[in-house]
């Protein structure tokens, strides 16, 4: 869907966004759910898989502000669509594999001289409550990169933790402003091969995490202005809402 075309001529969509360095935090004993905490985190790294990890990652949190028009076309009501929908977003970068299960193609990342690019098997995942929120959760990731990433098979040598949860705030009354939040958090190990490792080992994540946070200032804001865009389109289109509508009756396009 091109969304440029679709919105020319709208109110633009402006946010505010948060990108913290992840570089220097602990590895966090993540748990499954805090219903205390009000927040749903991805399973633990499993360290010992790996020999003597550079740790890479961040955090960001980005808003972007929408009219809620009430009633049976709230910002509510559009949260709490089914997740297999989400693919609306953009069919170019987001792949479903049936049901809440979706592949996200990431932009091609340059590091040094070379170039990775992972491909993201995400979850995503209603969670009900007094703080209701759509959770996505890697569940999987593969890095395809130039001929000297590929040597390195670093498929066997990193571990993701990535989670973004979805919270959202509607107006006080119908045609007010309502607002969507996303906070991300991305932690990646990964073994360090040869030549990386002759670098010292703070230059080596420090300038792999400027990359990294680079990615996720972004991809985050540009994820969040989609989901705004995506809620005034079906709020305001009936056409759109029926062919949103109809991609949970769909078979997945791959599963491979």
């Amino acid at each position: 869907m091109n969304t440029a075309g679709l919105f020319a001529g709208r109110r633009p969509v402006t946010m505010t966004t948060k990108v913290t360095d992840g570089a220097r935090q602990q590895a966090r004993p993540v748990a499954k759910a805090s219903a205390a905490a009000g927040r749903t985190m991805a399973p633990s790294i499993k360290i010992p898989t790996l020999q003597n990890p550079a740790r890479l990652g961040g955090t960001s949190v980005a808003t972007v502000p929408v009219t809620d028009i009430g009633g049976d076309l709230s910002l509510d009501v559009f949260m709490h669509l089914p997740t297999e929908q989400y693919s609306a977003l953009d069919p170019k970068m987001i792949l479903p594999l049936g049901g809440n299960k979706f592949r996200l193609a990431v932009p091609r990342i340059s590091i040094f001289n070379a170039w990775v690019q992972p491909t993201v098997d995400v979850a995503v995942t209603m969670v009900s409550g007094p703080q209701p929120r759509v959770v996505l959760v890697a569940e999987a990731c593969h890095i395809d990169g130039s001929d000297f990433v590929q040597r390195m098979h670093l498929n066997k040598r990193f571990t993701l933790h990535f989670v973004t949860e979805l919270t959202w705030a509607p107006a006080l009354a119908p045609g007010g402003q309502g607002s969507i939040t996303g906070d991300l958090e991305v932690e990646v190990l990964t073994e360090v091969v040869s030549p990386f490792d002759l670098l010292p080992r703070d230059v080596l994540e420090g300038t792999c995490n400027g990359v990294l946070r680079g990615l996720i200032r972004s991809l985050l804001p540009l994820f969040m202005k989609k989901l705004g865009q995506d809620y005034e389109l079906w709020s305001s289109d009936p056409t759109y809402r029926s062919r949103r509508a109809a991609l949970s009756l769909s078979k997945p396009l791959n599963s491979d």
